[in-house]
């Protein structure tokens, strides 16, 4: 099929009344077409007035109907129509070459794709710019939400500002400067703007280790582990509870530290096992029954030791425990509950 063309169709004087004829078509410009003609297609309860053309091998229509204005393709399938009411209907995809504008309001049934660098908004005062990085601009004015956020949170990368602040934001959440939960067991939620954060880390069913019965034990697992570079730690915060097996009644010792706990040891070294909260004598049933630490600075001091986290400084956040295990217990030590840590990236 030749390609269609047909440069400027004028229709002066037209009456899309049934019966009427048509009083004047120009036509100006017109390139691959073997025929153009006005018919009425009349049966026993419509008459539909239209223009066929055609090329070589097709027809294409423009017709009355039904008070609409429509366009066929050579299937006799209408593709764009116009109605009585003077709304503009494509029912397939449209490529705009240049500017698409409209007086009116354009409802999209689908997706709207346009080149890099395309823009929704106002002539001369562009207010949405997309560009073919994912990046989207607003120029020339404020983005307003009108009562509270729908979403509980709002994500933004790394060194994303926002002028005046947020108002109604009750969370945010970032993905710019952001450690990693260490384990499947342990999930990170990451809450600031990319610099100052609020990390939670909940855990479920969380393997801390696996205790020798009737011996001093030592161990630990990693909650997190902070990205490189440098950072600034506030306090730790934990309501975690412990499971162990059908042995419910031992008392470990229990903290937070930058290094795992190790070796046939019934307590915590003072030091790297415990340096973000020190060993706590664990008072309830190992029957998952929580209890609440904190918030506490670093053991060390607020803003002292480990908490002034230079770029060599161990990152990890790790769950210790040691004790002189009971003799009769089985499986391994799990953690359920909730550690949240405040904390500031700088480099």
């Amino acid at each position: 099929m030749k390609k269609l063309l047909l440069t400027i169709l004028l229709v002066v004087g037209i009456n899309y009344s049934q019966g009427v004829d048509y009083s004047m078509i120009y036509l100006i410009e017109n390139y691959a077409f073997s025929s153009i003609n006005v018919a009425t297609l009349t049966n026993d309860t419509t008459t539909v007035n239209q223009i066929n053309i055609t090329d070589d091998t097709d027809t294409y229509y423009l017709r009355v109907a039904s008070d609409t204005l429509g366009f066929y393709n050579d299937n006799d399938v209408r593709i764009v129509y116009a109605d009585s009411l003077g709304d503009l209907w494509a029912l397939k995809d449209i490529t705009a070459g240049e500017d698409l504008v409209a007086v009116g309001d354009v409802s999209v049934g689908d997706d709207i794709l346009m080149a890099t660098g395309g823009i929704i908004g106002i002539t001369g005062n562009e207010i949405i710019t997309f560009d073919e990085a994912g990046t989207i601009n607003f120029t020339g004015a404020s983005v307003d939400v009108d009562g509270a956020f729908s979403a509980s949170s709002l994500e933004s990368d790394a060194g994303a500002q926002f002028a005046g602040g947020l108002t109604g934001v009750t969370t945010m959440r970032t993905t710019g400067n952001i450690g990693t939960a260490d384990s499947a067991s342990v999930v990170a939620l990451e809450y600031g703007d990319g610099f100052h954060h609020i990390t939670v880390l909940t855990l479920s069913a969380h393997i801390v280790g696996t205790p020798n019965a009737g011996n001093n034990l030592a161990f630990g697992s990693t909650l997190y582990t902070f990205p490189a570079g440098t950072h600034v730690h506030y306090t730790t915060y934990s309501n975690i509870g412990f499971t162990a097996g059908t042995q419910q009644d031992d008392a470990p010792d229990i903290g937070v530290g930058s290094v795992v706990g190790s070796g046939a040891s019934a307590t915590l070294n003072g030091g790297d096992n415990e340096d973000y909260i020190t060993g706590q004598t664990w008072a309830s049933t190992l029957d998952g029954t929580a209890e609440i630490d904190g918030p506490l600075g670093a053991t060390a001091g607020i803003l002292t030791g480990i908490s002034l986290n230079a770029a060599a400084n161990s990152k990890k956040v790790i769950l210790n425990a040691a004790d002189g295990w009971h003799a009769s217990i089985t499986g391994n030590l799990t953690a359920d509950g909730t550690v949240i840590i405040v904390w500031d990236f700088l480099e």
